[in-house]
C-alpha cells in the first residue's frame, strides 16, 4: 500500500523542507491524539471488564477461556485491552506507523459488530459508541501512514531543517592527525633518570657541620656550638619537685 504525494516531492535548494516538516508535525500530532483518545477509551472498557461486561470484537478470544466471571478470561480480555493501547503508542514511534491502520480497523470492527450485537447484548451500546468514536479519529492514521512512507525516503528526514542540512553539506572540519605518518598506537615514554628531575645528579655534598660537646656553668647540659659563634643549650632545670 504505497502512494507518492506530489506536495511532499522534492525540490532543488531544500525547496520542500517547509511542506515536509510540517506534514511531519501534522502526523506526529494526530498520533498523539489517537493515543490520548485510546488510552480513555481502553480505560473504560477495563472498568466494564471488571463489571463482568462483554464486547463485540475485544471478547472474542476471551471467550474462549470460560465466561465472564473467571478469572482467566477476564486476565486475557485485559491484556487484549492494554494490547490495544500499545498499538496506540507504537503508532508514535518512527518506525511502527503501520499499527495505525491497525487500530483503525480494530475501531471500525467494534463499530459494525458492536451496532450489530446491541439487541443481544447492552454492553454492545458502549463497543459501538467507542468503535465509532475511534474509527473516525484513527481514520487520518491511514493517510498520515502513507505519507510517512515518503517522507522517510525524502532527502531530509526526519529534520527537515535548512541550517542543519548546510552544516553537513559544508563542514569545514578536517582531522588534525591524519595521514600516512599518523599513528593509532601511543609510543612509550622515554625512561629517565629520577635524578634528570631533582638535580641530585647534579649537587654539590653538604658540609659536615663542626660540633662540640662542651659543659659550661654546673648544671648545663650538652651544648651544640655551630661555626657562626651561636649556641643553643638544653640543661636540666635546677629546680627539682619532690
Amino acid at each position: 500500500m504505497t502512494r507518492f504525494n506530489k506536495k511532499l516531492a522534492e525540490k532543488p535548494d531544500h525547496g520542500h523542507y517547509p511542506v515536509c516538516l510540517g506534514r511531519k508535525t501534522d502526523i506526529e500530532r494526530n498520533s498523539t491524539t489517537v493515543l490520548a483518545y485510546t488510552c480513555g477509551a481502553c480505560a473504560a472498557l477495563l472498568v466494564a471488564s471488571l463489571l463482568t461486561g462483554r464486547f463485540a470484537v475485544i471478547s472474542w478470544i476471551p471467550a474462549l477461556f470460560g465466561d465472564s466471571t473467571d478469572v482467566g478470561s477476564l486476565f486475557v480480555q485485559i491484556v487484549e485491552i492494554i494490547a490495544i493501547v500499545g498499538l496506540a503508542a507504537l503508532n508514535c514511534s518512527k518506525n511502527h506507523r503501520i499499527c495505525g491502520v491497525l487500530l483503525f480497523g480494530i475501531y471500525l470492527a467494534m463499530a459494525v459488530f458492536g451496532l450489530l450485537g446491541m439487541g443481544s447484548n447492552s454492553f454492545d451500546f458502549m463497543t459501538f459508541a467507542l468503535g465509532a468514536m475511534g474509527a473516525a479519529k484513527s481514520f487520518i492514521l491511514i493517510p498520515d501512514y502513507l505519507d510517512w512512507q515518503q517522507l522517510k525516503e525524502t532527502e531530509g528526514f526526519p529534520h527537515f531543517n535548512e541550517r542543519f542540512a548546510f552544516q553537513n553539506e559544508n563542514s569545514e572540519y578536517a582531522p588534525v592527525h591524519t595521514g600516512e605518518e599518523a599513528s593509532d598506537k601511543m609510543s612509550a615514554p622515554d625512561q629517565l633518570d629520577i635524578k634528570h628531575f631533582t638535580g641530585l645528579d647534579n649537587m654539590p655534598e653538604m658540609p659536615e657541620l663542626q660540633s662540640s660537646n662542651q659543659f659550661g656553668d654546673p648544671g648545663m647540659g650538652a651544648v651544640y656550638v655551630p661555626e657562626c659563634g651561636k649556641y643553643c643549650a638544653m640543661s636540666e632545670s635546677s629546680i627539682k619537685t619532690s
